[in-house]
């Protein structure tokens, strides 16, 4: 459980075991539901900044928490991640809400430093799907500002490029370096949530790439 109050200065993160992810039920009730994985690390002490990635979406928004150690080659740990959905049978008022409460608890349990969020990318024959996006990413904005949480947004070909090396490089290939840079066996499940992943660790990464400015 995180500290509590508003400071984002984490005590030494300790972890101790194999590396494992697991998926259970962290909470449901009438706002919608969170699913979540817990990640131990075999790193046990980390002076640690905290990064949220958020991969949004009015089904199912991802998130993925880790701990920075703060240097481009230092060590990524992952945290926790999990999904966040909503009912597809609530109209869009009280969706948007389920996942703006949601993401609000995960910020309030986890206190990140900062957020890193995909931007929008929708073609442009499906205009009704980037509008539903920008509802869902305008919510998890409010809920960081509330919270005094700095946004930073990133393209899927940016954080592509930066985790692979290539802005063209596949789903899979991604899943691969987001379970590398973390140390896991195997990628992050479902999908939502191996995206948050990829989105916190390519902020760590650009973070500390002072010469790069970072895409938004």
């Amino acid at each position: 459980m995180p500290n509590s109050g508003n400071d984002s200065t984490y005590p030494p993160v300790q972890l101790s075991g194999a590396t494992s992810f697991s998926t259970g039920a962290r909470c449901s009730d009438s706002r919608g539901t969170i699913e979540c994985g817990y990640v131990l690390s075999h790193i046990r002490h980390l002076h640690a900044m905290r990064i949220v990635g958020i991969d949004p979406g009015l089904n199912r928004t991802g998130y993925g928490v880790i701990d920075s150690s703060g240097t481009r080659s230092g060590a990524q740990v992952a945290v926790e991640g999990g999904v966040c959905k909503s009912r597809q049978a609530d109209e869009l008022g009280m969706r948007i809400l389920a996942i703006y409460s949601d993401v609000c608890e995960v910020l309030d349990e986890f206190k990140p430093a900062v957020m890193a969020l995909e931007q929008i990318h929708s073609h442009y024959k499906f205009p009704k799907t980037a509008i539903l996006m920008g509802h869902v990413r305008g919510a998890i904005c409010l809920a960081a500002a509330e919270r005094g949480v700095p946004v930073i947004d990133y393209a899927p070909t940016r954080v592509k490029n930066v985790l692979t090396g290539s802005g063209r490089a596949t789903k899979e290939q991604v899943q691969l370096s987001v379970a590398s840079q973390l140390g896991l066996p195997e990628p992050p499940n479902p999908d939502d949530v191996a995206d948050a992943f990829a989105l916190a660790i390519c902020h760590a990464l650009v973070a500390n790439m002072p010469m790069i400015a970072v895409a938004r």
